[in-house]
Protein backbone atom coordinates (compact mmCIF):
# COMPACT_ATOMS: atom_id res chain seq x y z
CA UNK A 1 0.00 0.00 0.00
CA UNK A 2 1.23 3.45 -0.54
CA UNK A 3 2.23 5.42 2.64
CA UNK A 4 0.02 8.59 1.39
CA UNK A 5 -3.23 6.69 1.43
CA UNK A 6 -5.45 7.64 3.99
CA UNK A 7 -5.98 5.30 7.15
CA UNK A 8 -9.69 4.61 5.49
CA UNK A 9 -8.20 3.77 2.17
CA UNK A 10 -5.87 1.71 3.72
CA UNK A 11 -8.54 0.02 5.82
CA UNK A 12 -11.22 -0.42 3.15
CA UNK A 13 -7.95 -2.36 1.00
CA UNK A 14 -7.29 -4.73 3.64
CA UNK A 15 -11.00 -5.45 4.23
CA UNK A 16 -11.67 -5.90 0.49
CA UNK A 17 -8.36 -8.46 0.25
CA UNK A 18 -9.77 -10.60 3.86
CA UNK A 19 -13.17 -10.67 2.02
CA UNK A 20 -12.02 -12.32 -1.02
CA UNK A 21 -9.47 -14.50 0.44
CA UNK A 22 -12.67 -15.49 2.96
CA UNK A 23 -14.84 -16.00 0.10
CA UNK A 24 -11.78 -18.06 -2.04
CA UNK A 25 -11.24 -20.35 1.30
CA UNK A 26 -15.11 -21.15 1.41
CA UNK A 27 -14.61 -22.88 -1.70
CA UNK A 28 -11.36 -25.16 -0.60
CA UNK A 29 -12.57 -28.32 0.70
CA UNK A 30 -10.62 -31.13 2.66
CA UNK A 31 -8.68 -34.32 0.79
CA UNK A 32 -11.50 -36.32 2.10
CA UNK A 33 -14.31 -34.29 0.60
CA UNK A 34 -12.44 -33.89 -2.38
CA UNK A 35 -11.93 -37.51 -3.28
CA UNK A 36 -15.24 -38.21 -2.90
CA UNK A 37 -16.55 -35.10 -4.92
CA UNK A 38 -14.07 -37.26 -7.64
CA UNK A 39 -16.06 -40.44 -6.68
CA UNK A 40 -19.45 -38.93 -7.59
CA UNK A 41 -18.18 -37.33 -10.31
CA UNK A 42 -16.47 -40.35 -12.10
CA UNK A 43 -20.08 -42.00 -11.57
CA UNK A 44 -22.45 -39.28 -12.63
CA UNK A 45 -19.80 -39.50 -15.86
CA UNK A 46 -20.11 -42.66 -16.42
CA UNK A 47 -23.99 -42.41 -16.26
CA UNK A 48 -24.28 -39.44 -17.82
CA UNK A 49 -21.66 -39.53 -20.06
CA UNK A 50 -20.34 -36.10 -19.64
CA UNK A 51 -16.90 -35.81 -19.56
CA UNK A 52 -14.79 -34.03 -16.60
CA UNK A 53 -11.24 -32.79 -16.29
CA UNK A 54 -9.10 -32.47 -12.71
CA UNK A 55 -6.77 -29.58 -12.53
CA UNK A 56 -4.27 -30.62 -10.12
CA UNK A 57 -1.65 -27.74 -9.01
CA UNK A 58 1.36 -28.24 -6.94
CA UNK A 59 5.22 -26.75 -6.71
CA UNK A 60 7.58 -29.52 -7.70
CA UNK A 61 11.07 -30.00 -6.00
CA UNK A 62 13.98 -30.77 -8.51
CA UNK A 63 13.12 -34.18 -9.03
CA UNK A 64 9.42 -33.67 -10.36
CA UNK A 65 7.83 -34.43 -6.87
CA UNK A 66 5.18 -32.05 -5.33
CA UNK A 67 6.56 -30.73 -1.63
CA UNK A 68 4.50 -28.93 1.18
CA UNK A 69 2.90 -25.52 0.35
CA UNK A 70 3.45 -22.95 2.66
CA UNK A 71 -0.11 -21.53 3.67
CA UNK A 72 0.67 -18.19 2.23
CA UNK A 73 1.71 -19.26 -1.25
CA UNK A 74 -1.46 -22.30 -0.65
CA UNK A 75 -3.88 -18.79 -0.24
CA UNK A 76 -2.08 -16.92 -3.43
CA UNK A 77 -2.74 -19.80 -5.66
CA UNK A 78 -6.27 -20.52 -4.24
CA UNK A 79 -7.15 -16.82 -4.32
CA UNK A 80 -6.30 -17.40 -8.10
CA UNK A 81 -8.25 -20.09 -9.12
CA UNK A 82 -10.95 -18.79 -7.09
CA UNK A 83 -10.58 -15.18 -9.36
CA UNK A 84 -10.42 -18.00 -12.54
CA UNK A 85 -12.84 -20.80 -12.26
CA UNK A 86 -16.43 -21.05 -13.18
CA UNK A 87 -18.44 -21.27 -9.58
CA UNK A 88 -19.75 -24.63 -9.99
CA UNK A 89 -15.91 -26.10 -10.79
CA UNK A 90 -15.17 -27.14 -6.93
CA UNK A 91 -11.52 -26.72 -5.25
CA UNK A 92 -9.95 -28.60 -2.91
CA UNK A 93 -6.89 -30.65 -1.68
CA UNK A 94 -5.85 -33.26 -3.79
CA UNK A 95 -3.16 -33.95 -1.42
CA UNK A 96 -3.20 -32.27 1.92
CA UNK A 97 -1.22 -29.16 1.56
CA UNK A 98 0.71 -30.50 -1.28
CA UNK A 99 -1.66 -30.80 -4.30
CA UNK A 100 -4.49 -28.15 -4.82
CA UNK A 101 -7.10 -29.56 -7.80
CA UNK A 102 -10.03 -28.38 -8.92
CA UNK A 103 -12.81 -30.99 -10.43
CA UNK A 104 -13.78 -29.13 -13.96
CA UNK A 105 -17.73 -30.64 -14.59
CA UNK A 106 -19.55 -30.79 -18.23
CA UNK A 107 -16.01 -30.65 -20.12
CA UNK A 108 -17.49 -32.44 -23.65
CA UNK A 109 -14.01 -35.03 -25.36
CA UNK A 110 -13.16 -32.43 -27.96
CA UNK A 111 -14.43 -29.50 -26.67
CA UNK A 112 -13.30 -30.02 -23.38
CA UNK A 113 -9.32 -30.19 -24.89
CA UNK A 114 -10.03 -26.66 -26.37
CA UNK A 115 -11.66 -25.64 -22.89
CA UNK A 116 -8.44 -26.88 -21.20
CA UNK A 117 -5.85 -25.09 -23.33
CA UNK A 118 -7.81 -21.67 -22.63
CA UNK A 119 -7.82 -22.25 -18.94
CA UNK A 120 -4.17 -22.75 -19.26
CA UNK A 121 -3.89 -20.05 -21.25
CA UNK A 122 -5.15 -18.03 -18.62
CA UNK A 123 -4.14 -19.47 -15.68
CA UNK A 124 -0.08 -19.31 -16.22
CA UNK A 125 0.00 -15.53 -16.63
CA UNK A 126 -2.05 -14.53 -13.66
CA UNK A 127 -0.20 -17.72 -11.67
CA UNK A 128 3.08 -16.03 -12.96
CA UNK A 129 2.03 -12.70 -11.84
CA UNK A 130 1.32 -13.23 -8.16
CA UNK A 131 3.92 -15.98 -7.42
CA UNK A 132 7.22 -14.71 -9.59
CA UNK A 133 9.61 -16.18 -6.85
CA UNK A 134 7.78 -19.79 -7.19
CA UNK A 135 6.03 -19.56 -10.77
CA UNK A 136 9.62 -21.81 -11.93
CA UNK A 137 8.51 -24.31 -9.57
CA UNK A 138 4.98 -24.15 -10.15
CA UNK A 139 2.97 -27.48 -11.99
CA UNK A 140 -0.30 -26.69 -13.59
CA UNK A 141 -1.53 -30.39 -15.22
CA UNK A 142 -5.20 -30.53 -16.33
CA UNK A 143 -5.63 -33.93 -16.20
CA UNK A 144 -8.52 -37.07 -17.41
CA UNK A 145 -10.01 -39.08 -14.44
CA UNK A 146 -7.33 -41.93 -15.41
CA UNK A 147 -4.55 -39.25 -15.59
CA UNK A 148 -5.31 -37.84 -12.24
CA UNK A 149 -4.51 -41.39 -10.69
CA UNK A 150 -0.75 -41.80 -11.61
CA UNK A 151 -0.47 -38.55 -8.76
CA UNK A 152 -1.52 -40.74 -6.04
CA UNK A 153 2.16 -41.84 -5.15
CA UNK A 154 2.90 -37.76 -5.00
Amino acid sequence: MHPSMLWWERLTKVSLARKGLQSALSRLVSETLFRELLAQERLRSERSGNHYRVLLVYVSDGSGVATPMKRELSGRILAVLSASLRKTDQIGWYREGKIMGALLTHMGSEVGLGQCRVLVGRLNPMLQAELPDTYESLRLNICTPEEVLEFDGY
